[in-house]
């Protein structure tokens, strides 16, 4: 009978609402009818063949607008009697909505029996949905409202309110567009606020479906967010108003519903749209202390959420705004429900998210800072938790502990304690013994954010250490690399690059670090063969001398005044990067970056030597700057540092500097592989460095070492070794010739015996090979020496033994093409010598003789070979009065060889 006399109302009231809506303009009415014929033609076409013909649709709206400027009110009520026309079609009702929204903004404030009018019918098609069109309807219709509200708000609030009714389950519109009248009219809906939010609360049980349960947490979450914009704008406000507590009071039945009953729908869309509306609701009942402690109650519900199926991101950032709350409020959360949420959060940071957790790295980041949170507040019982999780030894719980400790250290927070640092490394100290890569990775990132957070004297002694073995461990593991694991290589070149990060976080610090890790740093430098780590190195050391120098580590006992640091050995350390910037380009661009290191202990490896390298070592980084691998010349570079090398050693005379030098540079010989540039440039540095030395006894004995270590079947070790001789002689002739004479007795070279095999072991000598090197020793050696030296000493023992050599040899042909490259060097060094003083050559006639036989030697039919052709080479050089006999076939035989040539050139393709 009830719902009879509503029905009864309803249709007395509508009928009313007709009768007011006679037509007072019937021009206007078909004018407005017509035009509205056009939109729908023209909206039909624009369906069917695209939006470029809407055009005129447009033209007409913008005309019936245009006649409301003159009367608006007979325009509304034009466009109102069409809306109720019988059978009026879904865009028709559109079409007018929005003609409506444009008028209504347009004129501000109308005529109140036409707004009454229309809010009248637009309230009813907005609540009059039977069909999937109408939803269309009912938005623009809503829309509309919304639009009047600006003007006419009590009038809106009013129809509203009419059909919202407490344990009456309303029309989902009705929430929709009181919604949205809260975020559109903040202060002139206030006074509605407390019994919109009573009445919808008295309809939650009755809301079943899964679409208003989604349209009630959809409204009730802008409500939330409209009462926060309120309270922090009080001052703007007319209106008597509830306070914040007040506003608390009645929306916690409301969250505890949510909680309770809503949150376990099986929807995961009612889920979603319930745990976003409990973010601006929380923002409100958080602050209230009395409901505070009720909202830790649920907290266990919304744990049952992270395997409940929905976005884990959202459910995260709820139980951070919980947790940061009992932080800022200083209110604790209950101890029983500190392990529930430790391990829910923890579990996700370890284990891969599911597929479809479109959010994982988002919600990362929200766990992250809800264990923060914890820190501050638990830190004794969040280390706990996280001591028990690193004894499992799983390599994932591992490394998810540690990075969330990492994030601990690195909380920029005054309420995370040195003690929570404290318990946090004893964490950490527990698996140091682990070698997995992932789980040394994050003990080195952890070293280096307490350094890079301000505790570096936390890292002295166990992190320091750590960071040393990492470094030792990881290049030998790179250097000793096998092809079939490229996985595990991989992942040690990750270490590797995560330990060369942490010593420059080290390294830049403000405060420098002990002397024990710049010695490890060094002693670094001195022995690794994974050279392609020396630049990050050679960064680090600097950084770390530069500090030690200005003084900002006094542990290290280090006087900034003196602008002095602890070197092993200095010889050492610059024979080392002098070889290694040989090649200025590998590993980075190591050459800049060990120069700068050598400008920054200038004073520390020779303080003789500062002022020098201060104005040239610029000179030569400018090189590097300029040039790139591909620009550069190898030879330039090299003569740039032997000549740095040449003005080095000249501010060290008169000491044992440039000896020391020499003796690290041949330490360091077998430290190379044969053939590479780093070696042929040490073995011309060793030879100049030898060359300046001043004690000849000790030069005498790391030359005969020299001789003994040499591997003279390798070519290129043997050529080295040669050109060693010859730039040592520049300064040492008679210690080189001595040297030269004394290792010949040692091996006890005669005729008859020839014992060398005994020697080397490892790689046996040949006769021949050693007496080829010795000859071409000697002629060197003639090369290089001063001129003065060459005139005493080029008969002999130069020449003699170059003679006896051969002589007393096999005579392959590779002793031949040697004895004739060392009878051209020594004939050019004779030539060289300006004013010889009517030097006369003792041996010309008798070298003449040698070659003139090896020239009979050679078969008639081989006229061009290798050997006739340095044999002739070699005759041509030293210009001897030869007999008649001799000439003639010396000339006969230049002529054949000759033809061959040209035969042979000929006979090739494109030969001329």
């Amino acid at each position: 009978m009830k719902e009879a006399t509503e029905l009864n109302e309803d249709m007395l009231e509508e009928a009313e609402h007709l009768a007011l809506l006679e037509p007072e303009d019937d021009g206007t009415f078909f004018q407005v009818t017509n035009l509205l014929n056009i939109m729908d033609s023209e909206s039909a076409k624009t369906d069917t063949t695209g939006p470029g013909l809407d055009m005129r649709k447009t033209l007409a709206s913008v005309i019936i607008t245009e006649k409301a400027t003159t009367d608006p009110c007979v325009v509304m009520n034009a466009l109102i009697r069409c809306l109720q026309m019988p059978e009026i079609s879904t865009q028709r009702k559109m079409n007018i909505y929005n003609i409506m929204q444009e008028i209504i903004q347009q004129e501000g404030e109308m005529e109140e029996h036409c707004i009454q009018r229309l809010v009248a019918i637009a309230s009813k098609q907005m609540r009059d949905i039977t069909e999937a069109e109408d939803f269309e309807t009912a938005e623009v219709a809503s829309e509309t409202l919304v639009a009047l509200s600006r003007n006419h708000f009590s009038l809106v609030m009013y129809e509203l309110q009419h059909h919202l009714k407490p344990l009456n389950l309303t029309d989902e519109f009705v929430i929709v567009t009181l919604a949205k009248l809260a975020n559109g009219n903040v202060f002139e809906f206030m006074p509605y606020m407390g019994i919109t939010l009573a009445t919808i609360f008295t309809m939650l049980r009755l809301a079943n479906e899964a679409k208003m349960r989604q349209v009630i947490c959809s409204a009730m979450e802008t409500f939330c967010e409209t009462v926060q914009f309120y309270l922090r704008h009080l001052e703007d406000s007319l209106y008597p108003v509830m306070t914040e507590d007040q506003f608390a009071v009645k929306l916690f039945p409301m969250y505890r519903y949510f909680v309770t009953v809503w949150l376990r729908h099986q929807d995961l869309e009612v889920k979603l749209g319930v745990i976003k509306s409990l973010r601006p609701m929380l923002s409100l009942l958080l602050p209230n202390d009395d409901l505070r402690e009720q909202v830790y109650d649920y907290i266990p519900l919304l744990l049952a959420e992270f395997q409940g199926g929905l976005e884990a991101l959202f459910v995260t950032q709820v139980l951070r705004q919980i947790l940061e709350a009992s932080v800022t409020t200083n209110t604790p959360i209950p101890p029983m429900l500190l392990h529930p949420i430790f391990t829910e959060l923890h579990v996700q940071v370890c284990s891969k998210a599911p597929a479809q957790q479109q959010f994982s790295s988002q919600n990362l980041m929200e766990i992250v800072h809800c264990f923060i949170a914890l820190a501050r507040s638990y830190p004794k019982e969040l280390m706990k938790f996280f001591f028990s999780q690193v004894e499992m030894s799983k390599e994932a719980v591992r490394v998810g502990t540690l990075a969330l400790i990492r994030a601990v250290v690195s909380a920029d927070d005054p309420k995370i304690n040195i003690k929570t640092i404290y318990l946090a490394i004893r964490v950490v100290k527990n698996t140091l013994s682990d070698t997995r890569s992932k789980v040394r990775m994050a003990i080195l990132r952890i070293i280096g954010q307490l350094v890079l957070s301000g505790f570096q004297e936390k890292i002295k002694g166990w992190g320091l250490k750590y960071v040393s073995v990492q470094l030792t461990l990881s290049t030998y593991k790179l250097t000793n690399r096998r092809e079939c694991f490229y996985q595990r290589d991989l992942e040690e070149k990750m270490v590797h690059k995560v330990t060369m990060d942490t010593v420059k976080i080290i390294t830049s610090s403000i405060s420098g670090m002990t002397n024990e890790f710049w010695v490890r740093l060094l002693c670094y430098i001195m022995e690794t063969d994974y050279t392609e780590a020396l630049t990050p190195i050679c960064i680090s050391l600097t950084n770390l001398a530069e500090n030690q120098i200005h003084g900002k580590d006094t542990e290290a006992g280090i006087a900034g005044k003196s602008k002095h640091v602890d070197l092993p050995a200095p010889q050492k350390l610059l024979a080392r990067l002098l070889v290694l910037m040989s090649s200025p380009y590998k590993g980075e661009g190591r050459g800049i970056a060990m120069l700068n290191l050598l400008r920054t202990l200038s004073q520390s490896i020779a303080p003789s030597m500062a002022d020098m390298w201060e104005q040239e070592i610029p000179l030569l980084v400018q090189y590097l700057e300029e040039h790139t691998e591909f620009t550069w010349n190898q030879k330039t570079w090299e003569d740039m540092l032997i000549q740095f090398l040449r003005n080095s050693l000249k501010k060290t005379r008169g000491t044992s500097w440039s000896l020391r030098l020499s003796k690290e540079l041949n330490n360091q010989i077998e430290t190379f592989d044969s053939p590479s540039l780093e070696k042929g440039f040490l073995y011309r540095a060793l030879g100049f460095t030898l060359g300046m030395g001043l004690e000849a006894d000790r030069v005498e004995v790391l030359l005969l070492e020299l001789l003994y270590k040499t591997d003279y079947s390798n070519d290129f070790d043997r050529e080295g070794v040669i050109l060693c001789f010859g730039l040592c002689a520049r300064g040492q002739v008679k210690t080189v010739l001595n040297v030269l004479q004394d290792f010949e007795e040692r091996i006890q070279e005669s005729e008859q015996s020839w014992q060398i095999g005994a020697w080397r072991k490892d790689h046996p000598w040949r006769r021949e090979t050693v007496k080829s090197a010795l000859m071409v020793m000697y002629s060197c050696v003639s090369s290089y020496c001063h001129p003065q030296m060459l005139l005493t000493h080029v008969d002999s023992p130069i020449t003699s033994k170059i003679i006896h050599h051969y002589s007393s040899s096999c005579q392959d042909i590779s002793l031949k093409m040697a004895f004739m490259k060392s009878v051209v060097q020594v004939t050019n060094a004779i030539k060289s010598i300006q004013d010889p003083e009517d030097f006369q050559f003792a041996h010309k006639s008798a070298l003449t003789g040698l070659i003139v036989v090896i020239i009979k030697a050679e078969p008639p039919d081989h006229l061009v070979s290798p050997v006739r052709s340095m044999a002739m080479d070699a005759l041509s050089q030293l210009r001897p009065h030869l007999s008649t006999s001799v000439a003639e076939m010396l000339s006969n035989d230049s002529l054949r060889q000759w033809e061959a040539q040209i035969v042979v050139c000929q006979a090739r393709p494109g030969g001329t």
